[in-house]
């Protein structure tokens, strides 16, 4: 009878092992139902869209620079004009304080139009991208695909569950870099 338990026994546990095996095989390398993941700020900073949107943001600081050179300049003109200053002290001091105003106004101006271009210009290409992984996603078939982030949103993954080399060659593929100038 401890015979017969120890061969029963040992056939259970090859056959629970080999379903277990055979389970992780099919779950692991045929299932479509895969879970990957993506280096986000790898996708992000390799994207055309997102560097073409780097260069037209530099492009309207430059603008607004010069503007601002402008102004700074036009009022340093005017606190230096010793001439109007001896005619009338009152009337240069008004144009001063208008030109600072003018100036500082600006720059205020400016700084908050190109935070709010600069977010808008990164909320079109990041949602490019999440449109794109979206599409790649149910294309594949995958049941998930994670975002791994710097600050160690996805500390381990198997290296071939990583697709952002295949994901940046192919959003670059569908969007290239002429296609996104406005």
């Amino acid at each position: 009878m401890i015979m017969k338990f120890s061969k029963e026994f040992l056939f259970f546990t090859l056959l629970i092992t080999t379903l277990t095996v055979a389970f992780f095989i099919y779950h692991r390398y045929f299932n479509s139902n895969k879970v990957v993941y993506v280096r986000t700020g790898e996708v992000i900073n390799s994207f055309n869209g997102f560097k073409q949107a780097q260069k037209q943001f530099e492009g309207e600081i430059a603008i607004a620079k010069g503007n601002t050179d402008t102004l700074a300049q036009r009022l340093k003109v005017l606190r230096e004009n010793i001439d109007l200053r001896k005619k009338s002290s009152q009337e240069w001091a008004y144009k001063v304080g208008k030109a600072e105003n003018e100036f500082i106004q600006y720059q205020k101006n400016a700084e908050i139009q190109l935070q709010s271009r600069q977010q808008e210009l990164s909320r079109n290409a990041i949602s490019k991208i999440n449109l794109f992984i979206e599409e790649y996603g149910k294309e594949k078939g995958y049941k998930l695909i994670l975002g791994s982030t710097e600050d160690g949103s996805i500390l381990y993954g198997f290296s071939e569950d990583d697709i952002t080399k295949e994901i940046i060659e192919k959003l670059n593929k569908k969007y290239p870099a002429d296609s996104l100038k406005k």
